[in-house]
């Protein structure tokens, strides 16, 4: 993570409106699977995905782009909105929740649980098991140094 302490109050004073907005698009997304939801639920989870690679936070990253991931397919017409992927999205917001309140703290983000990561393999017809991606990948070597 940045030594920068700047950088990070700037992330956390975007991350945590953000989450509160994700959240409350995503329960609209049950409802209302317009377009403008979508891909207000879909920015949001890239938003905080960018500010969290920028410092390094490998644990919110890796949750954020597999959430993007799902929404991805959903514009692309691959993937439906339903209730386990507003599911799943809604436990990636709580996670995403706790792990920013760790920052908050002074703390780093924990791992995310892996049946919220498993949740999201399953709507994208991935395993745990199956390679990482190119993303997963730079994480891992950047904790490894």
């Amino acid at each position: 993570m940045t030594d920068d302490p700047s950088l990070l109050a700037d992330f956390l004073n975007e991350a945590t409106p953000l989450l509160e907005r994700l959240g409350d698009d995503l329960m609209r997304l049950g409802d209302d699977p317009s377009v403008d939801t979508l891909n207000a639920v879909f920015r949001g989870f890239h938003t905080i995905k960018g500010g969290a690679g920028f410092l390094e936070l490998a644990p919110v990253v890796t949750l954020c782009h597999r959430a993007e991931d799902a929404f991805g397919r959903v514009r692309d017409g691959q993937l439906a909105v339903t209730p386990a992927l507003v599911d799943a999205a809604l436990d990636a917001v709580k996670v995403l929740d706790q792990q920013v309140a760790l920052l908050h703290d002074g703390g780093m983000p924990l791992e995310t649980p892996a049946a919220v990561l498993s949740a999201f393999d399953a709507l994208l017809g991935t395993a745990a098991d199956d390679a990482i991606s190119e993303d997963e990948f730079e994480a891992l070597l950047d904790q490894l140094h």
